[in-house]
């Protein structure tokens, strides 16, 4: 059981990527719950607002349009996935968490933020040009949300348990353009975090997905298992020979993968084992 990838899913979502409408401002906007205590405690910072609170479709978060310091503008949230109530003004970030108002960079996660393990996570920087992220399918992936979206919740919290998994995030990643055809089109990266490197060498002994065979390749963090899947898909009303690639790997108490979808005739392994090394680099320089 895969517990984060959606690979499927994603190659669905080559055909068209969906926008988020902007909020019409509000002749009349007030600050309220969450969002009147952070404004409260830095009203300077946080400045006056645009529009009332509002929600978005993708990610269910609550979200609010501020004037920022100086007219530079800024945004509360409130973050469905972990409950917590946050200002940004684009550059450092200030959350009400366990232990009141705490700031850091937008870079940066404290360690009980949901989506946390978004440290780890590939960017659109690591890529090449063309790769835009699906928002349908990136963000931070809960304990509660796999049990909630599997078909046997009492195997999946049995199994989490065992894996003794705390967090994870999903980065997902499309080409899109007249660049789709060169190339990987499709990239998922996911990381898991575990209690103790035991967990995580649970889940990576876990069995490959339908359709998955297993292969050769060269060795990323810890220890790392490879595997290739082939299929044919349609893309754009064409039929595409798919070859994905996938490398799950662990370093420490860390578990990661990242898949590779493109056209059969330019699918290289070497590109996926290249990305997997950037992730584990990276868990590797948090700790």
């Amino acid at each position: 059981m895969r517990t984060l990838s959606r690979f499927a899913i994603i190659i669905l979502s080559l055909v068209s990527i969906l926008g988020t409408a902007t909020p019409a401002s509000a002749a009349n906007c007030q600050f309220v719950l969450g969002f009147k205590v952070i404004h409260d405690a830095m009203p300077t910072t946080v400045g006056n607002c645009l529009v009332n609170e509002h929600h978005d479709a993708l990610t269910g978060d609550a979200l609010q349009e501020t004037t920022g310091p100086s007219g530079a503008g800024g945004l509360l949230v409130w973050r469905k996935a972990d409950n917590w109530t946050a200002y940004t003004d684009g550059f450092r970030t200030w959350v009400n968490g366990p232990a009141g108002l705490q700031q850091r960079l937008n870079t940066e996660r404290f360690t009980w933020e949901a989506d946390y393990a978004t440290v780890y996570a590939l960017t659109l920087k690591d890529l090449p040009a063309g790769f835009v992220v699906d928002p349908t399918s990136t963000g931070a992936v809960t304990n509660d949300s796999i049990v909630t979206s599997s078909n046997d919740a009492a195997q999946a919290q049995s199994l989490l348990q065992k894996w003794e998994r705390t967090g994870g995030y999903e980065a997902d990643f499309i080409r899109i353009g007249a660049q789709a055809a060169p190339g990987m089109l499709v990239v998922v990266n996911w990381v898991s975090l575990h209690r103790s490197p035991r967990g995580a060498q649970a889940e990576l002994g876990n069995p490959p997905g339908a359709g998955w065979q297993p292969i050769s390749a060269p060795t990323v963090g810890d220890q790392s298992v490879a595997s290739i899947k082939t299929q044919t898909v349609t893309i754009q009303g064409q039929s595409v020979d798919l070859t994905s690639y996938e490398i799950e790997f662990r370093v420490g108490s860390v578990l990661a993968a990242v898949s590779t979808g493109g056209a059969a005739a330019s699918a290289d392994i070497n590109q996926t084992v290249g990305l997997a090394q950037i992730v584990a680099q990276r868990i590797r320089a948090h700790g």
